[in-house]
């Protein structure tokens, strides 16, 4: 198992939970956007396209892309958008 397995089995055990107004109205999304970001490793890569399988595997359109092609003027138009960063070896930021 490599660390994005073990990244993935973390996300996966994770519990989200939502508070709304008893009002609201609660509009889930068709579309996912996963963005990811890593210092050449591959290891955001990795991880990113195993959740959108998953998305997709659950009747979500997807799309993956790094953080460095994504046209940021798209971002106000998704409906959600996953990022996924890793960190260079030794825990440094990576460049993004």
């Amino acid at each position: 198992m490599d660390h994005s397995d073990d990244a993935y089995e973390l996300l996966s055990k994770q519990r989200i939970g939502i508070v709304v107004d008893e009002t609201a109205q609660l509009s889930l999304p068709n579309s996912v956007t996963v963005l990811h970001a890593d210092h050449g490793n591959g290891t955001a890569c990795r991880l990113a396209h195993k959740l959108a399988s998953r998305a997709r595997k659950s009747g979500l359109e997807t799309v993956v892309n790094s953080v460095e092609k994504y046209d940021l003027d798209d971002l106000p138009g998704e409906s959600l958008v996953i990022f996924v960063v890793s960190t260079q070896e030794g825990g440094e930021h990576t460049q993004y």
